[in-house]
């Protein structure tokens, strides 16, 4: 769905088949669906001719124009298995999809997440300069695709939207409604999705664009609200998400413990924290504390099996893999044989040492270029407004 005139809808839509992900780097039919060039409706030179305009709805509607459900589903059994993918004790999230596999943020990766059984999607958005939402990681396009230039200075028709990747299979980038058609098959209902909120972006804006666009399917009150998460990295993203999204879960990207206490602890739902991080005495206290007041933890990024079953030990509700299908695959193992996590005493001893990254002044001066990347991006923390009022949805 990555041309223009696939996206902008009327006030009905039918739920389409449920995709499939090859495991191979060729592109399936479904997959290919979504791309206007491989699909035919126009060419990588072409401007695709602008369709009918969006009717205009009120973001803070509780309804809008609704993306209508298949009729062969029943809504009762769609709700149940939205319920049945909020039980699991630790949960599989494809980072960036099934980004080991297929190009990251794109439809192919995330579809292939859902194949491999990841029980949620985290993924990054940026709004364009003609107001669309796109899937992307960076501010700006040339470290993964043939484009060039900042997200929010181009507009998505006619230009963004014929962007490709770089890596192969060539994938176009996808809208946030893309990703939301892929949420609401019925094969995919269980899936949580992480939005991680990139500090570019201006959250009065961002927030009601996301209540839009989640409004125009039917039932998103109970088959899409339940499942996502707003991932912020700025405590200036705190009270507009109070304000446009108060019944989205926030957690707090981060890097320090430090900095989640000081800034987010009383108004976030969970943490999102680097692994090396938590590795830490500092990091085992925290994560303990967390336990105690009822905040979910989620760990990025985790690639080797070592990290994945310490991340199973201490009982996290979410590992954040470019690997979904090796995660998938340990959590089955355990689930078959729990003695699957022990370990010698000697290897749960070295691996605080194995890596330099696991170093306390290595993953510090990481957490600090990362917080001055914020404050130059975002503005000084100290300086971001909070409404001391209104706490995190888990208080």
């Amino acid at each position: 769905m990555a041309s223009n005139t696939s996206t902008k809808r009327g006030p009905t839509y039918a739920l389409s088949p449920a995709l499939s992900a090859t495991t191979t780097n060729s592109v399936s039919p479904a997959l290919s669906a979504f791309d206007p060039v491989t699909s035919g409706l126009s060419s990588a030179n072409t401007t695709v001719p602008p369709s009918p305009g969006k009717e205009k709805t009120n973001p803070f509607a509780l309804t809008g124009p609704a993306i209508g459900l298949d009729s062969r589903y029943d809504l009762k059994e769609l709700e149940r298995r939205v319920r049945d993918g909020q039980g699991r004790k630790v949960e599989t999230w494809g980072h960036r999809g099934a980004s080991a596999a297929f190009p990251e943020n794109t439809l192919a990766s995330f579809a292939k997440a859902c194949e491999d059984g990841a029980d949620g999607i985290e993924t990054d958005i940026h709004m364009t300069r003609d107001n669309q939402l796109v899937m992307f990681h960076d501010p700006e396009l040339s470290r993964t695709t043939n484009g060039k230039g900042k997200i929010h200075t181009l507009p998505w028709e006619g230009v963004i939207e014929h962007v490709r990747t770089i890596a192969e299979p060539h994938q176009p980038i996808p809208l946030f409604s893309d990703v939301l058609d892929l949420l609401m098959q019925p094969a995919n209902m269980h899936v949580k999705l992480n939005i991680d909120c990139k500090v570019e972006n201006d959250p009065h804006r961002l927030f009601p664009m996301i209540r839009d666009e989640l409004s125009k399917f039917e039932h998103w009150q109970t088959l899409l609200a339940p499942r996502l998460i707003l991932g912020i990295w700025h405590p200036k993203f705190i009270k507009p998400a109070q304000i446009h999204l108060p019944f989205l879960p926030r957690y707090a990207i981060c890097m320090s413990v430090p900095t989640v206490r000081e800034y987010f602890f009383t108004q976030c739902d969970g943490f999102s924290m680097y692994f090396p991080t938590l590795l830490s005495m500092e990091g085992e206290e925290f994560r303990r504390e967390c336990a105690m007041r009822g905040k979910k933890i989620t760990v990025w990024t985790v690639n080797k099996e070592s990290e994945m079953k310490e991340c199973l030990r201490w009982g996290v509700q979410a590992v954040i893999t470019d690997k979904p299908d090796v995660t998938v695959g340990l959590v089955k193992q355990v689930e078959r044989d729990p003695t699957a996590l022990l370990s010698s005493y000697l290897e749960q001893l070295v691996l605080p040492w194995s890596s330099l990254k696991y170093y306390s002044f290595a993953h510090r001066h990481e957490a600090k270029k990362e917080h001055d990347y914020l404050e130059r991006e975002g503005g000084a923390f100290d300086g971001a407004e909070l409404d001391e009022r209104v706490p995190a949805l888990s208080a």
